[in-house]
Protein backbone atom coordinates (compact mmCIF):
# COMPACT_ATOMS: atom_id res chain seq x y z
CA UNK A 1 0.00 0.00 0.00
CA UNK A 2 1.51 3.51 -0.90
CA UNK A 3 1.27 6.95 1.16
CA UNK A 4 -2.11 7.60 -0.84
CA UNK A 5 -3.84 4.49 0.40
CA UNK A 6 -2.33 4.90 3.96
CA UNK A 7 -3.68 8.36 4.12
CA UNK A 8 -6.73 7.30 2.55
CA UNK A 9 -7.27 4.57 5.00
CA UNK A 10 -6.18 6.38 8.07
CA UNK A 11 -8.50 9.22 6.67
CA UNK A 12 -11.68 6.93 6.60
CA UNK A 13 -10.94 5.29 9.93
CA UNK A 14 -10.53 8.89 11.68
CA UNK A 15 -14.17 9.96 10.38
CA UNK A 16 -15.77 6.43 10.94
CA UNK A 17 -14.59 6.82 14.83
CA UNK A 18 -15.33 10.48 14.84
CA UNK A 19 -18.88 10.38 13.66
CA UNK A 20 -19.20 7.05 15.76
CA UNK A 21 -18.22 8.86 18.91
CA UNK A 22 -20.37 11.66 18.45
CA UNK A 23 -23.20 9.63 17.62
CA UNK A 24 -22.84 7.26 20.49
CA UNK A 25 -22.53 10.33 23.02
CA UNK A 26 -25.31 11.69 21.55
CA UNK A 27 -27.22 8.38 22.23
CA UNK A 28 -26.49 8.06 25.67
CA UNK A 29 -27.20 12.05 26.28
CA UNK A 30 -30.97 11.82 25.05
CA UNK A 31 -31.32 15.51 25.77
CA UNK A 32 -32.42 18.05 23.16
CA UNK A 33 -31.74 20.53 25.70
CA UNK A 34 -29.94 23.81 25.09
CA UNK A 35 -27.27 23.14 28.01
CA UNK A 36 -26.18 19.90 26.45
CA UNK A 37 -25.88 21.31 22.73
CA UNK A 38 -23.58 24.32 24.05
CA UNK A 39 -21.34 21.44 25.78
CA UNK A 40 -21.31 19.71 22.88
CA UNK A 41 -20.41 22.55 20.16
CA UNK A 42 -18.21 23.90 22.69
CA UNK A 43 -16.04 20.79 22.90
CA UNK A 44 -16.01 20.03 19.07
CA UNK A 45 -15.19 24.13 19.09
CA UNK A 46 -12.52 23.28 21.01
CA UNK A 47 -11.11 20.40 19.09
CA UNK A 48 -11.22 21.83 15.72
CA UNK A 49 -9.17 24.81 17.29
CA UNK A 50 -6.66 22.80 19.29
CA UNK A 51 -5.73 20.57 15.75
CA UNK A 52 -5.43 23.94 14.02
CA UNK A 53 -3.08 25.38 16.35
CA UNK A 54 -1.02 22.26 16.85
CA UNK A 55 -0.66 21.90 13.16
CA UNK A 56 0.29 25.78 13.13
CA UNK A 57 2.84 25.10 15.75
CA UNK A 58 4.82 22.64 13.83
CA UNK A 59 5.21 24.58 10.94
CA UNK A 60 6.46 28.15 12.90
CA UNK A 61 9.24 25.85 14.80
CA UNK A 62 10.32 24.42 11.08
CA UNK A 63 10.44 28.10 9.88
CA UNK A 64 13.77 29.80 9.55
CA UNK A 65 12.69 33.28 10.35
CA UNK A 66 14.09 36.13 12.51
Amino acid sequence: MGVIGTLLLTTFIAGVVGTGMGGLVGALLQKNSNRVVSLLLGFAGGVMLSVVCFDLVVEAIDTDTG
